[in-house]
């Protein structure tokens, strides 16, 4: 989407050029090069100024991103082999207080147990930091990529083509019926036998969820994007 928008802007810019080259309304002083492409110049920067802006750390943030992924995956399958021996360990406790028998379990089952709690709880720790860890990094990739920035201009635009995908999407859960009904620009007679009104429910409650999820989004991407300035 990105080079589709910049294309745009500098096929307008070259347009603005050609007209003010062969204009004859304008003074012979302002058609100078220099000057022309100072004019474009500031209408290109105009028109792609709400755009994405590239970054030459683009792949060391993907790098740092995949990185901080492998770290949290190792995290987590520590934490849950130590979740998964501990676990083993509880099946032995009994009583209120959740305590292990040495009388009925044995000293030798109660050394092997401790030992085990201890590896368990050693791998839950290292689990959480690896996680810790790989979320820390993960930010930090995040951070050299790419972002859209969350004004309300940004948003704004986002909502109007979401209601675009929004309504195809419920035009077409319609029946062919309720779409002829729709789109023959012609008055809607009052006998209207011919309409389902379970389909014409079952389409409103799709648009009606299908604006709950955009909302949703909406609100979403606005606490990332305040957490990150807050971690930052």
């Amino acid at each position: 989407m990105r080079s589709c928008d910049v294309y745009a802007a500098m096929d307008r810019s070259h347009k603005l050029a050609l007209r003010m080259w062969r204009s004859e309304s304008i003074p012979d002083e302002v058609k100078r090069l220099r000057i022309v492409m100072a004019v474009c110049r500031w209408f290109f920067n105009a028109q792609v100024h709400g755009l994405v802006a590239l970054t030459d750390k683009e792949n060391e943030g993907r790098r740092i991103l995949q990185d901080g992924i492998n770290i949290r995956a190792s995290g987590e399958k520590l934490l849950a082999e130590g979740d998964a021996v501990m676990a083993l360990v509880d099946k032995y406790r009994e009583g209120r207080k959740q305590q292990l028998n040495l009388t009925l379990l044995g000293f030798k089952k109660i050394q092997e147990l401790r030992h085990n709690m201890e590896v368990g709880d050693d791998k839950i720790k290292r689990g959480k930091q690896l996680i810790a860890d790989g979320n820390t990094e993960i930010l930090r990739g995040k951070q050299l990529l790419p972002k859209i920035p969350l004004t309300e201009r940004m948003l704004h635009n986002i909502r109007g083509l979401y209601r675009v995908v929004q309504t195809k999407d419920s035009m077409d859960a319609m029946s062919d019926g309720i779409k002829k009904l729709l789109l023959n620009g012609q008055p809607i007679a009052t006998d209207t036998t011919l309409v389902d009104l379970k389909e014409v429910a079952e389409a409103n409650d799709n648009a009606a969820f299908d604006m709950g999820q955009a909302r949703a989004e909406v609100v979403s991407s606005k606490l990332r994007e305040t957490l990150t300035r807050v971690a930052q």
